[in-house]
């Protein structure tokens, strides 16, 4: 009995630490997300834009430019989605644990 309350604490600390990253990454995600908002923001009524391609720069329609923010976009918003869910499903697993474990522990 006391080791499975062992295991299922050190199950439950595993989780703990999954959904740190989780929220981690989907920080990142978000503000990367915010970054390209404001890129597309900045490039209404503009013509050209320079785009960094490893150590040159080179102009680029605004509208490739737009483009290419609104697909990176859009890859964004599906990884912050994936990562949600991930989180999602791993706070159902810790409620899970917690449970199991407060009612091993009421024994």
């Amino acid at each position: 009995m006391e080791a499975e309350m062992q295991e299922s604490i050190g199950k439950l600390q595993l989780i703990e630490e999954n959904l740190r990253s989780y929220l981690a990454q989907k920080q990142q995600v978000q503000a990367q997300l915010m970054e390209l908002e404001s890129a597309v923001e900045a490039l209404d009524g503009a013509k050209s834009a320079y785009r960094i391609i490893g150590s040159i720069m080179v102009e680029q329609s605004a509208g490739d430019t737009k483009k290419d923010l609104e697909e990176r976009m859009e890859r964004a918003k599906v990884r912050l989605a994936s990562i949600e869910k991930q989180e999602e499903k791993a706070k159902q697993q810790a409620e899970k644990l917690q449970q199991e474990i407060m009612a091993g522990m009421k024994r």
